[in-house]
């Protein structure tokens, strides 16, 4: 007759978002500091959701903790193949420097899975199918992904 209400947080940037978005994460990130507090606030589920990366470290570290998750990640999605040419190329020639006005949007996207290393691959792997296709290799959107 009621509804069954449970705590879970699905958007937890970790410091491995510092690779990815400068200025986007500050402090120094601790599996042991964040479960403590899950554990202190009753959260019975999260997700570590960085920016165009998966931290397989932290969700190991979880794992051992035998905490649940779901396998996330936000990444930044273009409308087309122009517009993210578009923002890729005002990136590379702006040198990450001023505020960029063409921009993707984001979106989380969440796995149930806990083979967190073949999911970081597979995104690993689009990012080098990206950046083949659509830069012929000039920008390497996997070994850079600050978008």
């Amino acid at each position: 007759m009621f509804s069954e209400w449970h705590k879970i947080d699905l958007h937890i940037h970790t410091d491995k978002s510092k690779e990815t978005k400068e200025n986007d994460y500050h402090g120094e990130f601790s599996v042991d500091d964040l479960y403590s507090s899950l554990i202190k606030n009753d959260v019975e589920m999260i997700s570590f959701t960085d920016h165009n990366i998966i931290n397989i470290e932290a969700y190991s570290e979880l794992e051992q903790k035998k905490f649940p998750y779901l396998v996330g990640i936000e990444l930044d999605i273009a409308i087309d193949n122009v517009q993210l040419q578009n923002y890729v190329n005002s990136i590379k020639d702006n040198n990450h420097q001023d505020k960029i006005d063409i921009k993707p949007f984001h979106t989380l996207l969440f796995f149930r899975s806990n083979n967190v290393a073949e999911l970081s691959q597979k995104i690993e792997s689009m990012f080098e199918s990206i950046s083949k296709e659509l830069f012929n290799n000039e920008m390497e959107m996997f070994d850079n992904k600050k978008l």
